[in-house]
């Protein structure tokens, strides 16, 4: 006992050391840039940092919370790109601590360092936002708190899941809920393994994580969604499958999902090798269990938390299932992550030490590997080509010159052109230019697609607004048509009232970027810039 309290104690110092020297050697990354959803992001962050609040002020389609962690970065290190870099470096860092935390509890503190490298260096993030990573960090909290209960069977860890589910809610509600089901199932499953019977506090747990925090959710985001439409409630909660480009069949996600999973293990010779780990470790366990060699208190431990990482796994999984987006089965990553390295330690546990080295080395001799590849692209991307030098982002982007060249000429037309103070209107969903230039958005609604579903009282609302505010200039980016599913052709399959008002009202001045080629997320990119007729 006392040899293994002095390997955790040495593997924890390592795990954050490995943790800093992988993750801020890439901080300054933003990898690619979108004009929507990046965009979109940080113009939220800024005027949150200027008292505005999601949903009544901004179109947010996240919960409430993130925006405040990072408008505190841009308070402390300034509006910028690299400020909101910092706050996910920071939290990245806590996710794979966490990782280390909760695997440790039940497996080899070996198992749990490497686990939480292995996060650092190979988990895919959510390319897309900023928001998602908090939420990562609040499922690996969850599943620490779940895994140390397995240990020590204290109540207080589970009303701390709770507590973390309750926050999770304000990040991404459905996984917020997701927590709360989990962490109430988790629980159940605990008790039933070791034979403790629902005492009534254990019911008034279960109680409180099924109903009373849901409730207290629901309480706060009604009012937090109070004064909007019906329809603009449901732009900011796109929970409704006609609400969505996506939209897929359960089943034949699971079959995608497996047929990329075994894929994955084919991709390169470092995944071939660990998936050969793997699923030896799945035979060596399966082997123990049916001679009934898994017997002693810590065999027990690490079958539990299979069991309660593979529960959580599924409930997380709800998302990818309805949409069938690839990225929305990264929410179960950690999960898998964690699984995947209790079970190693469970396979390993009962051999003898040199075992145990060779296996652990030979993983550590993975993530070198991965690791000199992930340097590789990195030391690719950090090249003078790619920063943007602007004051607003210092970051490196991987974006096409092209792609940067026709969103620093839009940017610096409309900084010589707008006067002191004065609004414009970006649009189907380009944001960045508002972020960019500093100026605030005369609408609430800041995405204009065909799936958005904007009823022709939105449109004359928003024609209002540009009225009022005395809008003279239009923003229209090459996204205004384009194939993906979903978005539409502005003025035509949507929105034909705002199209029909900027022919009578407006003309084109001038044009950037590419208009020959298709739209992309974050790829070709053209805009024309609307002046209003005098």
């Amino acid at each position: 006992m006392k040899q293994s309290f002095s390997i955790k104690d040495l593997c924890l110092p390592l795990t954050i050391a490995a943790g800093l020297f992988i993750v801020l050697g890439a901080f300054n990354i933003q990898g690619f840039l979108s004009a929507g959803d990046h965009g979109r992001d940080l113009y939220a962050f800024e005027r949150t940092l200027h008292g505005d609040m999601a949903y009544r002020d901004y179109w947010w389609v996240y919960g409430p919370l993130m925006p405040f962690y990072y408008a505190l970065f841009m308070k402390l290190y300034g509006v910028s790109i690299m400020s909101v870099l910092i706050g996910k470096a920071i939290l990245k860092l806590s996710a794979g601590l966490l990782i280390f935390l909760a695997v440790s509890r039940v497996a080899h503190p070996v198992a749990a360092m490497l686990g939480a490298i292995w996060f650092y260096l190979f988990s895919q993030e959510f390319f897309f936002t900023y928001n998602h990573i908090g939420g990562v960090v609040c499922i690996t909290a969850i599943t620490a708190m779940l895994l140390s209960y397995i240990k020590d069977r204290n109540t207080a860890y589970l009303w701390t899941a709770a507590i973390i589910s309750l926050l999770l809610c304000f990040i991404k509600l459905n996984f917020g809920l997701a927590g709360f089901a989990a962490t109430a199932l988790g629980t159940f499953i605990i008790d039933q393994s070791y034979g403790l019977k629902a005492s009534p506090d254990k019911k008034f747990f279960y109680r409180t994580t099924l109903l009373y925090l849901p409730l207290l959710t629901a309480v706060i985001y009604i009012y937090l969604l109070r004064g909007l439409t019906i329809y603009e409630i449901r732009q900011c909660m796109p929970y409704a499958s006609a609400d969505h480009p996506y939209n897929s069949l359960p089943w034949l996600v699971i079959a995608q999902f497996w047929g990329l999973f075994i894929q994955k293990f084919f991709t390169s010779v470092l995944d071939f090798f660990f998936g050969c780990i793997i699923i030896t470790s799945f035979i060596r366990i399966a082997y123990l269990a049916w001679y009934k060699r898994l017997k002693t208190k810590e065999d027990l431990q690490h079958l539990i938390a299979l069991g309660v990482l593979g529960v959580y796994f599924i409930f997380n999984f709800h998302e990818y299932l309805k949409s069938g987006t690839w990225y929305s089965s990264l929410w179960s990553q950690p999960l898998e992550f964690m699984f995947f390295f209790i079970a190693i330690s469970l396979a390993i546990r009962q051999t003898g030490r040199i075992t145990r080295t060779l296996v652990f080395g030979l993983i550590a001799t993975l993530a070198f590997i991965g690791f000199n590849g992930h340097a590789r692209i990195i030391a690719q991307i950090k090249t003078p080509a790619q920063y943007l030098d602007h004051p607003k982002t210092k970051a490196f982007i991987m974006n096409s010159p092209a792609w940067t060249k026709a969103v620093m000429d839009t940017t610096d037309f409309l900084g010589k052109n707008l006067k002191p103070g004065e609004q414009f209107f970006a649009l189907p969903y380009d944001p960045i230019y508002y972020y960019l230039t500093g100026r605030k958005s005369p609408t609430q609604l800041m995405i204009y697609f065909e799936h958005i579903n904007i009823k022709e009282e939105q449109e004359k609302r928003i024609i209002a607004d540009l009225e009022q505010k005395h809008i003279n200039w239009i923003v229209i980016s090459s996204r205004m048509r384009t194939s993906e599913p979903g978005l539409g052709t502005l003025g035509v399959t949507y929105c034909p009232l705002i199209g029909q008002y900027f022919k009578e009202k407006f003309e084109p001045v001038t044009e950037f970027g590419d208009w020959q080629n298709d739209a992309g997320w974050a790829s070709t990119h053209g805009t024309v810039i609307l002046k209003r007729r005098e």
